[in-house]
């Protein structure tokens, strides 16, 4: 499936975070260590200076047991990633479905214009043999236009099999991620 999908590329987004986010919490169960130092000049006079203090100060932090707590968010956030990415794979599964199915219409109503072309050339010839036979007075008014209106049926079904064949294209772009 195509990332240009707004809908999937959201997902794939969400995704990233939701593992970024298992990361952040496995990191609170390690140790922190902090590390200031101070030093201050005290005196009378800008330039001068009577005495000096400096302060240096480590600090450790570190969660010994906070009652599973800590394993628990960790579990927590490990099953929202899983439930995020199965989403996306579900997301992934219907996407590819829809491309199958749009590529399969797409091919029917290539079919479809294809044999309304075909039907339209026949219809014009019949009209013309028609007319022809008409005109030597071989046949009726009402026959001659009988054959006219199974021509322009011909040509109305041709009309509605490419509008079928454009709409099938744009269906086909909007599930790759084409058409926006």
């Amino acid at each position: 499936p195509s990332a240009a999908r707004p809908d999937l590329a959201g997902m794939m987004l969400r995704e990233e975070i939701g593992e970024k986010g298992v990361r952040v919490v496995q990191a609170d169960l390690l140790p922190t260590v902090g590390l200031t130092a101070n030093y201050e000049i005290d005196g009378s006079g800008p330039a001068t200076g009577d005495g000096t203090n400096w302060t240096v100060m480590g600090v450790l932090k570190w969660n010994l047991f906070s009652g599973y707590e800590d394993t628990a968010r960790v579990s927590e956030a490990r099953a929202e990633s899983n439930r995020i990415k199965e989403i996306t794979r579900e997301m992934e599964s219907g996407i590819r479905l829809e491309a199958l199915s749009a590529r399969l219409e797409l091919k029917a109503a290539r079919e479809r214009v294809y044999v309304a072309k075909a039907s339209v050339r026949q219809a014009e010839e019949s009209y013309r043999i028609t007319n022809n036979r008409y005109t030597e007075g071989m046949t009726t008014i009402v026959d001659l236009l009988g054959i006219g209106t199974a021509q322009k049926k011909a040509k109305q079904g041709l009309s509605q099999a490419l509008y079928d064949y454009k709409v099938g294209e744009a269906r086909l772009k909007l599930a790759l991620g084409i058409l926006k």
